[in-house]
This record gives structure tokens, sequence and C-alpha cells, in this order.
């Protein structure tokens, strides 16, 4: 009981989307927040997005973690901006990668994210290892001194802050401006060190980390157009042949398929796996459906045809799809 009434006076939940480039400390970092104990598990994929759960005090945050894998970096555009906040990891000793950071950070996370009021905090981490560029040299490296806030260009006494203060940062600015009233033009920005999370670690398996085919988040960016194109054709194939013949399943039929197409590109727009499941399976109801009528006609029905070849088009990208999904291959 009282656990259910202390919910109803919980703060509201902070989604915050987490990317960084690989081996940068994203997932150190979580852990930490977490309080989990031991070495962080290797990641296995690249398409998998972990969701970490993490409590400061009553407020609770969920983490979006985003691979850095270059194939991931240009789709970051596309989820970031519908979180209440962005937290950023840089890895201050990688300076080989700092070019490619400051071109991602600038043209996705803090161009996109500033258009529609995010704050963004960024950590500047592995700042006690000798090698690492200092916050005053990475604030002038990625050019962000116009985009800090007044009052932490002030104080900058970015040495000795953690994780605690950058959760608590980011609980203070989502609540003073949330979503809906955030002023227009205005991105919040904030830089703070972190120490090295597990460095020395994470350098010796950089070298041995293994290549992992990319598939879920990239076939939805490219499966998304394609569904939606065979519902717009499925539905004006089932008008067209109802306006022909005035066959009432014909119209469902197209219309159906045309609505299955959509909702399967939905979901695959949304990482759904199970997207591709559905797409597949209509795309075999289509064919299926279009042979009897091709084989009754002689081959001479151009509709049928047409949708057949259509089908059969869509299940082979769809099953080629459903692999990428299932298996990584």
């Amino acid at each position: 009981m009282g656990a259910t009434v202390s919910q109803l006076w919980a703060p509201k939940l902070i989604i915050v989307g987490f990317p960084g480039f690989p081996l940068s400390g994203k997932t150190s970092i979580a852990y930490k927040l977490m309080g989990k104990p031991g070495p962080v598990p290797r990641r296995t994929g690249i398409a998998d997005i972990p969701l970490h759960e993490i409590f400061q005090g009553n407020q609770q945050f969920n983490f979006c973690e985003y691979s850095g894998h270059e194939k991931i970096r240009c789709l970051w555009r596309r989820f970031l901006w519908n979180f209440d906040a962005v937290v950023f990891v840089i890895d201050c000793t990688d300076r080989e990668s700092l070019p490619e950071v400051k071109q991602d950070f600038l043209n996705t996370v803090l161009r996109d994210c500033g258009t529609s009021e995010h704050p963004v905090l960024v950590f500047a981490n592995k700042q006690d290892c000798p090698k690492a560029m200092s916050v005053d040299e990475l604030i002038d490296y990625l050019c962000v001194q116009e985009d800090l806030e007044e009052d932490v260009k002030k104080t900058r006494p970015f040495v000795g802050e953690g994780l605690a203060e950058g959760l608590e940062w980011v609980r203070q600015a989502v609540r003073a401006h949330p979503i809906e009233h955030r002023p227009s033009g205005a991105c919040t920005l904030k830089l703070g060190p972190l120490p090295a999370a597990d460095a020395d670690e994470l350098h010796q398996r950089k070298s041995s980390i293994a290549t992992v085919s990319f598939a879920a988040i990239d076939v939805a960016n490219m499966a998304e157009h394609p569904s939606f194109t065979l519902a717009g054709l499925l539905a004006a194939g089932g008008t067209a042949g109802y306006m022909r013949t005035r066959s009432t399943p014909s119209l469902v039929a197209g219309l159906g398929l045309g609505v299955s197409y959509a909702y399967a590109g939905y979901l695959l727009k949304n990482n759904k796996d199970y997207g591709s499941e559905l797409a597949l399976a209509n795309s075999v109801l289509l064919t299926g459906s279009a042979v009897p009528r091709i084989i009754k006609t002689g081959g001479r029905a151009p509709v049928p045809i047409a949708l057949g070849a259509v089908g059969a088009l869509a299940t082979y990208y769809y099953q080629k799809k459903f692999r990428e999904f299932r298996y990584g291959v």
C-alpha cells in the first residue's frame, strides 16, 4: 500500500537518449549509476539498444544506450529528438576519433536536439588518464562555448563533478523546461568530466572486438519506405479491382493487405522485429492469391501478374530482412 501511494507522488519518469562512440564508456557509466558491481559485460551486437533503469532518490531515469557504430550514427537523429534529454559520452583519450565525434555531435546531437530544445549533457570521460583532452580543450575543440548555459560558463568547476551531479543537472533541466514549455531557439548544454571507466580494460579489448553484422536499426530505416509503398500499391490494386468488377472481396483484400503492409512498416520503423514476420506472411499470401488467378486466365490478366510479381519480390525482400533480424546475416 505504501509503495503504491509513493508511486503516485513520484516524479515523472525521465527518458534519456544515451549515445556515444564505441568504447567511450557508456555501459560502464550506466553500470556505475545503477550500482552494479563487477566487470561490464561484453556487447555481442551493435543493433541492440540496452535500456538501463537508474534511480536517484525517488527520480527514475531510463537510459536508452545507442551504439556508436558508423552504421548506427547516421540514424541517431531519427530517435534522439524524442527523448526528454540526451547524455553524450566522449572518450577524451581517443584523439584519433575526435574529428568524427565533433562532426556527429554538432551535426546530429546538438543541432537536432537543440532545435527541439532538449537538454544535452556531455560527459568528458576518462579525465584521469594522462593523455586525455581536458574539458576546456574539449569545449574549444567542439566550438560549443556559445551553447553553454551562462551559469556553467561562470563556475565551470568540472573537476570533481561526477555521475550523480550529472543526473541531478539533467533532472533540474528537464523539470525547468518541460518539452511542451521549453523556449524556442535555446539549447541547454553542459559538459562534465568523469574518471576513466575501466579505461585500460576497454583499450585492451578494443583491438579484439569482433565486427558484428548490422541488422535491426538500418533495416528499420530501409524497410519503412518499401512497406508503405507496397501498402499504397496493394490498396490501389484492390480499389481498381473493385471499380472494374464491383467485387467486394477484391476491395477488402486490397485494402486489408495495404493496411497490413503499412502496419508492418510501422513496426519495422520502430525496431519491432516481428514486423518483418508480418510483412513476410503478407507477401506469401499475396503471391499465393495471385497465382490461381494467373493460371485461370492463362497469364492474360495484367493485374494478377503485377500483384504476383510484387508479392514475389516482397517475399524475397522481407525474407532477407527477416533473416537479418533473426540471425544477423
